[in-house]
């Protein structure tokens, strides 16, 4: 029989000979009882023999001894972990150390402090004769020389940060630790260790993590083949299906779909569509890219929060609790909105083939981000079709207005048989669909939209996703 090495010591400390199982004390015990001066009873069960040998006179031998093997490994487990934690982070501030010396030598004191830096978060012991050697160099390294010292000490920080990233940790480090998988592309930023990354990324049961590393992903590889590498795995990802992406600065996050005639180094017009105050956005984007066909357009369905009133835990997964108690009110909601699917687009024009100017739809509460991007960032916008929208004034303050040309073309459509038409839910307090869109169209006019349009269709409270898709070839067909 084996015995770990727990287990082994206590039976070391008592005296046995482990591999025969036998100390002196209970063996000398064991020869001279008989089996019916033993303690056993016919009810009682015997106890394992290395119990007997460690605790021959003790009644409650059992419990303790598992009592303090539980606490033995418990300690031993507890100590190896934090052991291997500090072991790789020593090496990863090692390694990042020993980039930071190679800059102070070759003129590259800018990189060689960032490393430093970066170093001093895995706790790199005192490097103040490093630092001064930086501060007295000079920026001479050109983006050869830098390159080759990077094909030289990348991958051994990679490494390092992957055997970090490998280490077990609390749940709740879950983001932190995943991120020293980017850090690690970021140091060895080749093809094949690219598309792992991102099917990775790509497959992780948290979407949101993934969304948010992804986008990281492709900032560590900027400009680089291992970046349209990325690309080639997130591709065929949101051609088969909606997949979320974020950015590695704004905390927004949308669902992406890109048409099934997607190819890389084409461009193609991009429509945002948001949800209203139900925020069922994976149910509304698949309704939109159910309805545009074979149309060759790719959608964003932004995770908005100025959709709706309550923001619901439950209907925001993507999101920690506290994020959504920070956005209670109503401006800091559509400034979470705004800057947030501008980030998300900036990452689908770079890397998506989105094209710079985009269609803006919204339905119901949809329509107050809807109004918002239009109002505020004309410039950015192809064409707007809110549909039963709302409208509380936001976008309005500050708006640069429509410009020389009379801003891009805008449809309001409304619903006929909207339950909401006059007066939402009823309440003759409370103005409906009809009044909004009155209080929208005015301010549209009064910043000098010029190309707008409004037209009331036989509906109910609806998304009209077949009325929005009709607006955008009519827009795409005058521009050919």
């Amino acid at each position: 029989m084996r015995y770990g090495p727990v287990r082994k010591q206590l039976l070391d400390s008592a005296g046995c000979d482990v591999p025969r199982l036998r100390c002196a004390s209970s063996a000398t015990r064991l020869r001279n009882e008989s089996p019916s001066s033993a303690r056993l009873g016919p009810d009682r069960p015997a106890r394992p023999r290395w119990l007997t040998q460690l605790f021959p006179d003790r009644p409650h031998a059992t419990l303790i001894a598992f009592v303090v093997l539980a606490l033995a490994l418990a300690s031993g487990v507890a100590h190896g972990k934090a052991t291997k934690l500090d072991k790789a982070r020593a090496k990863v501030a090692r390694e990042l150390v020993a980039w930071a010396g190679w800059c102070a030598r070759n003129g590259a004191p800018e990189q060689g402090t960032a490393a430093i830096e970066a170093a001093h978060e895995f706790g790199a012991p005192d490097t103040a004769p490093l630092v001064a050697d930086l501060n007295d160099a000079d920026q001479t390294a050109d983006d050869d020389a830098l390159a080759r010292g990077r094909k030289v000490h990348g991958p051994k920080i990679a490494k390092a940060y992957d055997e970090l990233a490998a280490v077990r940790h609390p749940a709740a480090d879950a983001e932190k630790f995943a991120s020293y998988r980017i850090d690690a592309l970021g140091w060895e930023r080749s093809k094949a260790r690219a598309k792992k990354v991102a099917k990775w990324a790509v497959g992780l049961d948290d979407e949101g993590l993934g969304a948010r590393l992804l986008a990281r992903a492709w900032d560590a590889t900027a400009g680089s083949d291992a970046a349209r590498a990325i690309t080639s795995v997130v591709a065929p990802a949101a051609t088969k299906d909606l997949l979320l992406l974020g950015s590695s600065h704004e905390r927004l996050v949308a669902y992406v779909s890109l048409p099934r005639s997607w190819k890389a180094g084409r461009t193609y017009p991009v429509l945002v569509g948001v949800d209203g105050a139900g925020s069922g956005f994976a149910g509304y984007a698949k309704a939109s890219t159910t309805a545009r066909g074979s149309r060759g357009v790719i959608g964003v369905y932004p995770m908005t929060f100025s959709n709706t009133n309550a923001l619901v835990a439950a209907k925001y997964p993507h999101y920690a609790p506290s994020l959504l108690d920070e956005h209670a009110g109503i401006a800091a909601r559509l400034k979470f909105d705004l800057a947030g699917v501008d980030a998300v687009l900036a990452l689908v024009q770079e890397h998506l083939g989105g094209e710079e100017k985009v269609f803006l739809t919204g339905f119901s509460g949809g329509g107050q981000f809807t109004y918002l991007k239009l109002l505020q960032e004309p410039e950015t916008v192809a064409g707007a079709v809110p549909c039963c929208g709302n409208f509380g004034g936001g976008g309005v303050q500050g708006a640069p207005g429509a410009g020389r040309d009379g801003g891009p073309p805008v449809l309001l459509l409304t619903g006929k048989n909207d339950p909401h038409r006059e007066f939402t839910r009823g309440d003759r307090n409370s103005p409906g669909i009809e009044p909004q869109t009155d209080a929208a169209e005015a301010a549209l006019l009064k910043l000098g939209y010029r190309n707008v349009r409004r037209r009331m269709v036989e509906a109910g409270h609806s998304p009209l996703h077949t009325e929005v898709w009709k607006f955008v070839d009519e827009v795409l067909a005058k521009r050919r």
